[in-house]
């Protein structure tokens, strides 16, 4: 429940940053890239190393690594950039 709260209160919250401060965050998607991996990297080392501060470390980073991707994403939309309105709505649900 507590998940779904946040998710319910961050998603619109940053979607509606993106829709009124009408930024431009591109610069984002390198880093993004570069960090899900990394994460999603870690997070097989903590399923392998078993480290007790590991998991709810990743899981911290991919909280920040996804609400980065809920701003570029959503300013991607508004920009015009993206075209694929379909797969733009299934990287938000995601």
């Amino acid at each position: 429940m507590t998940a779904m709260g946040a998710t319910g209160a961050i998603i619109p919250g940053l979607s509606g940053y993106a829709l009124v401060s009408r930024r431009d965050f591109s610069f984002l998607g390198g880093f993004l890239m570069v960090g899900i991996l990394v994460a999603f990297l870690a997070g097989l080392g903590a399923i392998f190393f078993g480290t007790p501060a590991l998991s709810p470390t990743v899981s911290a980073t991919f909280v920040l690594l996804v609400s980065g991707l809920i701003l570029y994403q959503t300013s991607a939309i508004i920009d015009g950039c993206e075209t694929k309105y379909i797969m733009a709505m299934v990287t938000l649900f995601v």
